[in-house]
């Protein structure tokens, strides 16, 4: 016989704390969900809390579905695409804006801020892949082009 929902029965072993509060957890979400009352919450977690051994806490769980554990954060492929594009801008910047701080302090007289040019263009050009990116309705990489322009499905049959 049975007495918990994972079809294995419970045994006469010695539980630990963490075992207690992963039942009192459980308890929690579905006092959340509204699958038990306030009165059955609290009794059921006392219990928890003196449970002893491993069968003291099976019946406190057993009519409760197992939870679903949540879905893996993925990161999608525009934003892996924008992250490159401007952790590339920024560290260009971050080496012009050196090597110029070090001409100023190097230097007798005081040179322009020649960096403006590259990182204005550079910037301008990755304001538009961005603005292409996000306009996309389905942002993909293709290996073979040169330029590393994204393509939306519309461009794709276009292009074939």
């Amino acid at each position: 016989m049975t007495d918990d929902a994972s079809g294995v029965r419970p045994s006469a072993m010695r539980i630990s704390d963490a075992d207690r509060e992963r039942v009192c957890a459980r308890l929690r979400e579905a006092f959340a969900e509204g699958r038990v009352t306030t009165e059955e919450f609290h009794e059921r977690t006392a219990a928890a809390l003196a449970a002893k051994t491993e069968a003291d806490l099976a019946p406190l769980t057993s009519d409760l579905p197992v939870p679903v554990p949540p879905a893996p954060v993925v990161r999608s492929s525009r934003q892996r695409e924008l992250r490159r594009i401007w952790t590339a801008w920024a560290s260009m910047a971050v080496l012009l804006n050196a090597v110029w701080i070090l001409t100023v302090i190097t230097s007798d007289s005081f040179p322009g801020y020649w960096p403006v040019w590259p990182l204005g263009l550079t910037g301008a050009l990755a304001v538009v892949r961005t603005l292409n990116i996000r306009n996309s309705d389905d942002a993909t990489v293709r290996p073979g082009d040169a330029a590393g322009r994204l393509l939306g499905h519309r461009d794709r049959r276009r292009a074939r």
